[in-house]
């Protein structure tokens, strides 16, 4: 029997939650077509924890758990969200990186364990405020949704937005019956006649929040592991969760690359010590 926190998120249901988070623009109807089509299951004793951080935050805020699921014309929000998660994913992998060589270095130089958790709080802290920064000041504004279409109160239906933007009758019903048979390949087209269905760029906020916490989620194992764990079981213990983290964000060659870094950063450390 599943864990009743953990329960899956029905299509229907997930759509439905889709079409309130895209209120007031095309892509509302986009998705209440597409929960029309999906079978209703009885609702869930407690909602899934990425159900409700995707009410609360919006599709960029759990991309990576949205994409896995099963819900036909999710592919809408590739373009905006992959680059964003793309460059978390980096974000993550400099945080390991830091977070492993430089502790590592200076166990090298047979520094005490404290200097080490110390450094990695001054990495953790400075890198998230750095990285904060620097995504909300790159990161591109975001546009609004100023078009010429009704609102929801004077067109409704896919088909009402359509003919709304210029397509003939039977186009329009003809992508509404397409959209209803097979989202996931009518949406592209879907796109074309109807621009303002594109979804926006995440806002600088969240793009900087999401980059504090992708460096913090990095930084935390070695912190943890020379914090709890005894000398000299804290470094290695964090060294492995770091490279961890890192095949986990961007593939096994960028965990054994962290991995790679802890051990040559030690080894210089005791070089350089000696001589």
């Amino acid at each position: 029997m599943p864990i009743p926190l953990l329960s899956p998120v029905s299509p229907r249901d997930l759509a439905l939650i889709l079409s309130d988070l895209e209120a007031g623009t095309p892509r509302q109807w986009f998705w209440l077509e597409i929960a029309a089509t999906q079978p209703a299951s009885p609702p869930p004793s407690r909602l899934h924890p990425a159900a409700i951080l995707l009410r609360r935050g919006g599709p960029a805020l759990v991309w990576p758990w949205l994409r896995q699921q099963k819900l036909p014309g999710l592919a809408l929000y590739t373009r905006s969200m992959a680059p964003l998660w793309q460059r978390l994913a980096q974000v993550a992998g400099d945080s390991a990186l830091a977070c492993t060589a430089l502790p590592a270095l200076l166990a090298g130089f047979d520094r005490l364990p404290a200097i080490q958790l110390f450094t990695v709080w001054l990495l953790m802290l400075g890198g998230m405020a750095w990285q904060g920064w620097r995504a909300i000041r790159t990161a591109p504004p975001v546009g609004r949704d100023d078009t010429d279409l009704p609102g929801p109160e004077d067109s409704v239906g896919i088909t009402g937005q359509l003919l709304a933007a210029g397509a003939t009758a039977s186009e329009a019903l003809a992508l509404t019956a397409a959209l209803r048979a097979d989202a996931s390949r009518v949406w592209p087209a879907l796109q074309v006649r109807l621009p303002a269905l594109a979804p926006g760029l995440p806002g600088r906020g969240l793009c900087g929040m999401l980059s504090m916490l992708a460096w913090l989620a990095a930084s935390l194992p070695m912190l943890l592991a020379l914090s709890w764990l005894p000398a000299p079981w804290g470094l290695p213990a964090g060294i492995i969760l770091c490279a961890a983290v890192a095949a986990g964000g961007k593939g096994r060659l960028a965990g054994g690359f962290v991995l790679l870094a802890g051990l040559l950063a030690f080894a210089l450390g005791r070089l350089g010590h000696v001589l």
